[in-house]
């Protein structure tokens, strides 16, 4: 095991077969692979080794217990001059993607929205608590999902703290638009995801999401058309941890890749979901597109 920053570096003795995980794994860039308790067999864990990189979160980078969604942290009060602006309709840990408007980067940081004062101004916390650098006064620009759109707006940053966890206030929504969204977005990613068709089950490799459908590449042919299929996709959890995102469609298509690893790709047709479990989807699907 070796360090990287605020993750540990796994090797494959760390890993026992057949033994819950006793935390979460991460890819060493901090995407999610497996959450915590789960169990897996020595092919999994061979699986993850070759095309990941895992680690865990370091000892003292657990995530610490962070004011719960839809409540304004206490002791925060934002400016009162905030000016009054259009309130966006945000879900519960609604995703956002931060960045100064001054700089030279394009890369957007990844925020949950802890609350909404009623004012307008925002309450924010980072996925990444080590990677906060924005500082009272900071112009901002940020792209949020809601349940029905995805917004841009612009703000300023109000106020920065540290406890009981790191989290922002933001000043109230400027320059609120509403982005066109395809229906049917479709997001490049690279996934270790478990899967069920039956009998068979196993862990393969996922490499596209659209809310109708995706694509996951295992070694060897699960099935034929139309055949249900179960797919395990790991996300972030609102408490910074890892949750698997349980997928059901259909089998639509099959494309051989020789020179790929694995080789056979499969492509599926989602089932009608809830409304809950599309809301997740899509906030899955705007975290995925804003680490591509």
């Amino acid at each position: 095991m070796s360090e990287n920053r605020s993750v540990l570096l796994l090797a494959e003795s760390d890993l026992t077969a057949g033994e819950p995980l006793p935390w979460p794994l991460f890819d060493a860039g901090g995407a999610p692979l497996m959450q915590a308790g789960a169990s897996l067999d020595a092919e999994e864990i061979a699986f993850l080794f070759a095309r990941f990189a895992p680690a865990r979160r370091a000892d003292g980078d657990a995530p610490q217990a962070a004011p719960q969604a839809g409540e304004v942290p206490d002791g925060a009060a934002p400016s009162e001059a905030a000016p009054a602006a259009p309130r966006l309709s945000l879900p519960a840990d609604a995703m956002l993607g931060l960045r100064r408007r001054a700089g030279s980067t394009r890369q957007m940081s990844r925020f949950r929205v802890l609350g909404v004062h009623p004012a307008g101004p925002l309450f924010v916390r980072p996925l990444q608590p080590r990677a906060v650098d924005l500082t009272p006064g900071e112009a901002i620009e940020a792209m949020a999902i809601g349940r029905s759109a995805v917004y841009w707006f612009t703000a300023f940053v109000e106020a920065v703290a540290f406890e009981p966890a790191p989290y922002l206030i933001l000043s109230a929504p400027g320059k609120l638009k509403r982005v066109r969204e395809r229906r049917d977005t479709r997001v490049a990613v690279r996934l270790a995801a478990r899967y069920v068709l039956s009998s068979a089950r196993g862990t393969g490799l996922v490499l596209d999401v659209s809310p109708s459908g995706l694509s996951i590449a295992v070694d060897r042919e699960l099935g034929k058309a139309g055949e249900s299929l179960r797919v395990m996709l790991p996300v972030a959890a609102s408490d910074g941890a890892v949750e698997a995102l349980t997928l059901t469609g259909s089998l639509r298509g099959l494309t051989h890749q020789p020179e790929a690893e694995p080789a056979w790709l499969h492509h599926v047709a989602l089932d009608a979901m809830a409304e809950a479990e599309i809301t997740r989807l899509k906030a899955a699907l705007f975290d995925w597109s804003l680490s591509a």
